[in-house]
């Protein structure tokens, strides 16, 4: 069964520019509040770790490059012919392995940097 997410869309900003723009999902049971709790604290990993008492950690993650839909052009004001980072994540609680965040973020190439690097077990 499925549960419930507050769903949160945002823009962000860097140095004034439009930079990316975001969808986050964080289960409605975790914080049935959640947005009197974004409108005092900006940072959804401060309001999971101080309001929830979680520790969020990346459990999966996948970076493409894809040619944005309506809803995303104009999300980040940009052409629909013009690809765009996209980030999609799936955050878990260290102690618990509960999912606590799952999210999409599209990030204009022109304002933002990709960097990718994996890191797992070691194994011998």
């Amino acid at each position: 069964m499925a549960s419930r997410g507050h769903g949160i869309w945002r823009q962000s900003y860097i140095d004034g520019l439009l930079s990316g723009w975001y969808q986050e999902w964080i289960p409605v049971d975790m914080l049935p509040e959640l947005d009197a709790a974004v409108h005092a604290v900006e940072s959804l990993d401060t309001i999971l770790r101080q309001m929830c008492g979680v520790t969020p950690v990346r459990a999966w993650c996948r970076v493409t490059s894809v040619l944005p839909d309506r809803r995303v052009t104009e999300g980040l004001e940009t052409a629909h012919n013009r690809p765009v980072w996209l980030v999609e994540s799936l955050s878990r609680d260290a102690a618990s392995g509960r999912a606590v965040m799952c999210g999409s973020t599209w990030s204009r190439p022109d304002s933002i940097r990709i960097t990718v690097e994996l890191d797992g077990p070691v194994t011998p």
